[in-house]
């Protein structure tokens, strides 16, 4: 697909549409290798099975079967000794408890009552039968507290917990996140004539109102700003470069000469590296 000044010259829909369609590829991409990577539910979780969170179940103490993720996760999230914000020792995490469950003793009568019993006094196991016993409406009070407590310290791992918790798919968050990403796109040109610049600007303007991010030199001209950097930068965050290929531009570029010869010294080491990255 070829962008030059024949058919492509009016810019009509169907011409935009085949142009953008090249530039946003990249995306869906990015949406499946996301989804994959943070797919972090059990492959036969009661989530998976049921389509329900693991709190929709009747009344009970009942555990579901990716307890032991959730609560190996949970607890490295709050076992962090030097981080105030995030540790919870016995009586920190008994006074969330007392929360949900009022009357449930305090720390040291808790304590005393497991020494007697000749249990543990372990944390990361007398946590575990404290929220075992809880029955579902409790510990999911408890572990909401927390998680909101934690949350703004470590929000991807709290994230993590949640979807093993609610069954929330990060598919929409990671969907969301994609769509609010502008795609950039970097514009190499010549300086032809003023029809032809006004072509380019043209183009720019219509990817803009595309929710495309377009970087351009007409853009980004600003009085006394160093522009060959303002390329090398450009070019840099772009995830697509648009080279607007005309005689002239390849005149200026084999002869390394002006703002192209510039930028086409930079695409040329670039396209090495990713040859799907130009168009």
């Amino acid at each position: 697909f070829q962008l030059h000044h024949g058919k492509f010259h009016e810019l009509d829909q169907e011409n935009l549409d085949k142009l953008i369609g090249i530039l946003r590829p990249q995306y869906r991409k990015s949406l499946d290798a996301g989804v994959k990577k943070n797919k972090i539910l059990p492959a036969r979780s009661p989530i998976e099975a049921n389509n329900k969170n693991i709190f929709s179940k009747e009344e009970s103490c009942e555990l579901p079967e990716n307890w032991n993720e959730i609560y190996n996760r949970l607890f490295e999230l709050i076992d962090v000794k030097n981080d105030p914000a995030t540790y919870f020792s016995g009586p920190r995490f008994i006074d969330v408890v007392k929360q949900a469950k009022a009357y449930f003793p305090d720390y040291w009568q808790y304590i005393s009552a497991r020494e007697a019993d000749g249990k543990s006094t372990t944390r990361k196991l007398y946590y575990h039968d404290i929220l075992k016993e809880l029955n579902i409406s409790e510990r999911k009070i408890v572990l909401d507290k927390i998680l909101k407590i934690v949350e703004p310290y470590d929000k991807e791992r709290v994230d993590e917990i949640n979807s093993l918790l609610y069954g929330l798919s990060l598919k929409k968050n990671i969907e969301t996140e994609i769509a609010q990403k502008k795609l950039i796109v970097f514009i190499s040109y010549s300086w032809d004539d003023e029809s032809h610049k006004s072509w380019v600007l043209n183009l720019a303007n219509k990817l803009i109102n595309d929710e495309i991010e377009v970087k351009i030199d007409r853009h980004m001209m600003r009085l006394g700003s160093p522009m060959t950097f303002k390329m090398e930068q450009a070019i840099e965050q772009a995830d697509k470069v648009l080279i607007i290929f005309t005689p002239n531009y390849k005149l200026k570029a084999d002869n390394r000469k002006g703002g192209v010869g510039y930028e086409y010294s930079i695409l040329n080491s670039k396209l090495y590296e990713n040859q799907k990255r130009t168009i």
